[in-house]
Protein backbone atom coordinates (compact mmCIF):
# COMPACT_ATOMS: atom_id res chain seq x y z
CA UNK A 1 0.00 0.00 0.00
CA UNK A 2 1.49 3.30 -1.27
CA UNK A 3 0.67 6.16 1.79
CA UNK A 4 1.07 9.76 1.88
CA UNK A 5 0.73 11.07 5.69
CA UNK A 6 0.89 14.64 5.93
CA UNK A 7 -0.82 15.04 8.72
CA UNK A 8 0.29 17.92 11.30
CA UNK A 9 2.37 19.72 8.41
CA UNK A 10 0.85 23.19 8.89
CA UNK A 11 -0.11 22.62 4.84
CA UNK A 12 -2.11 25.63 3.62
CA UNK A 13 -2.69 24.69 0.17
CA UNK A 14 -3.10 21.63 -1.62
CA UNK A 15 -0.87 20.01 -4.66
CA UNK A 16 -1.39 21.12 -8.06
CA UNK A 17 -2.36 19.03 -10.75
CA UNK A 18 0.95 18.13 -11.71
CA UNK A 19 1.97 17.40 -8.45
CA UNK A 20 -1.61 15.24 -7.95
CA UNK A 21 -0.39 13.06 -11.54
CA UNK A 22 2.74 12.06 -9.14
CA UNK A 23 0.68 10.54 -6.39
CA UNK A 24 -1.60 8.53 -8.85
CA UNK A 25 -0.96 5.14 -7.21
CA UNK A 26 -1.16 6.44 -3.52
CA UNK A 27 -3.97 4.54 -1.48
CA UNK A 28 -4.39 6.08 1.49
CA UNK A 29 -3.69 9.99 1.64
CA UNK A 30 -3.66 11.81 5.34
CA UNK A 31 -3.58 15.72 5.22
CA UNK A 32 -5.28 15.68 9.38
CA UNK A 33 -4.62 18.84 11.10
CA UNK A 34 -3.18 21.27 9.07
CA UNK A 35 -4.94 24.48 7.44
CA UNK A 36 -6.32 23.38 3.93
CA UNK A 37 -8.99 25.61 3.07
CA UNK A 38 -9.90 23.00 -0.02
CA UNK A 39 -9.88 19.59 -1.80
CA UNK A 40 -9.43 20.97 -5.67
CA UNK A 41 -11.27 19.09 -7.91
CA UNK A 42 -7.75 17.53 -9.13
CA UNK A 43 -8.07 14.79 -6.48
CA UNK A 44 -10.24 12.95 -8.71
CA UNK A 45 -6.52 12.27 -10.50
CA UNK A 46 -5.49 9.70 -7.62
CA UNK A 47 -7.97 6.86 -8.86
CA UNK A 48 -6.26 4.32 -6.47
CA UNK A 49 -7.14 6.38 -3.59
CA UNK A 50 -8.62 4.01 -0.49
CA UNK A 51 -8.91 5.80 2.54
CA UNK A 52 -8.66 9.89 2.60
CA UNK A 53 -8.64 11.48 6.02
CA UNK A 54 -8.68 15.45 6.13
CA UNK A 55 -10.03 16.05 9.32
CA UNK A 56 -9.57 18.89 11.47
CA UNK A 57 -8.69 21.29 8.07
CA UNK A 58 -10.99 24.66 6.84
CA UNK A 59 -12.60 23.00 3.76
CA UNK A 60 -15.81 23.95 3.36
CA UNK A 61 -17.22 21.72 1.01
CA UNK A 62 -16.09 18.79 -1.03
CA UNK A 63 -15.52 18.50 -4.92
CA UNK A 64 -17.76 17.59 -7.63
CA UNK A 65 -16.88 14.65 -8.94
CA UNK A 66 -15.35 12.59 -6.10
CA UNK A 67 -17.99 9.82 -6.91
CA UNK A 68 -14.77 8.93 -9.95
CA UNK A 69 -12.75 7.45 -7.18
CA UNK A 70 -14.50 4.10 -7.05
CA UNK A 71 -12.16 2.51 -4.74
CA UNK A 72 -12.50 5.03 -2.06
CA UNK A 73 -14.25 2.85 0.90
CA UNK A 74 -13.18 5.68 4.07
CA UNK A 75 -13.81 9.73 3.82
CA UNK A 76 -12.57 11.60 6.88
CA UNK A 77 -13.73 15.05 6.98
CA UNK A 78 -14.67 15.57 10.54
CA UNK A 79 -14.05 19.15 12.02
CA UNK A 80 -14.32 21.13 8.70
CA UNK A 81 -16.27 23.93 7.82
CA UNK A 82 -18.73 22.12 5.55
CA UNK A 83 -22.24 22.84 5.15
CA UNK A 84 -23.42 21.17 2.12
CA UNK A 85 -22.66 17.81 -0.06
CA UNK A 86 -21.80 17.87 -3.70
CA UNK A 87 -25.30 16.98 -5.63
CA UNK A 88 -23.60 14.23 -6.73
CA UNK A 89 -21.82 12.84 -3.59
CA UNK A 90 -24.92 10.30 -3.44
CA UNK A 91 -23.22 8.36 -6.43
CA UNK A 92 -20.49 7.20 -4.01
CA UNK A 93 -22.94 5.36 -1.79
CA UNK A 94 -22.10 1.63 -4.09
CA UNK A 95 -18.28 1.86 -3.14
CA UNK A 96 -18.00 4.29 0.21
CA UNK A 97 -17.97 2.08 3.21
CA UNK A 98 -17.42 5.06 6.26
CA UNK A 99 -17.86 8.46 5.90
CA UNK A 100 -17.09 10.93 9.03
CA UNK A 101 -18.87 14.08 8.95
CA UNK A 102 -18.94 14.66 12.46
CA UNK A 103 -18.10 18.50 13.62
CA UNK A 104 -19.39 19.91 10.63
CA UNK A 105 -22.34 22.01 10.27
CA UNK A 106 -24.11 20.27 7.13
CA UNK A 107 -27.53 21.73 6.22
CA UNK A 108 -30.37 19.24 5.65
CA UNK A 109 -28.81 17.95 2.12
CA UNK A 110 -31.63 18.30 -0.66
CA UNK A 111 -33.47 14.78 -0.99
CA UNK A 112 -32.02 13.54 -3.72
CA UNK A 113 -28.59 13.37 -2.17
CA UNK A 114 -29.96 11.92 1.56
CA UNK A 115 -31.98 9.27 0.33
CA UNK A 116 -28.85 7.82 -1.71
CA UNK A 117 -26.48 8.41 1.35
CA UNK A 118 -28.49 6.85 3.59
CA UNK A 119 -27.89 3.45 2.07
CA UNK A 120 -23.83 4.16 2.64
CA UNK A 121 -23.57 0.19 4.81
CA UNK A 122 -21.45 0.95 8.09
CA UNK A 123 -18.31 -0.95 7.78
CA UNK A 124 -17.54 -4.20 9.12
Amino acid sequence: MSKSVVSGSSISRSPSVAEYSLLQSIEYLNADYNKLAMIPDSITALTGLTELSIQHNLVDELPQGMYVLTQLRRLNVAYNKITRLPLDFGLMRTTLRRLDLEGNTIILPPTEISDQVKTIRPEP
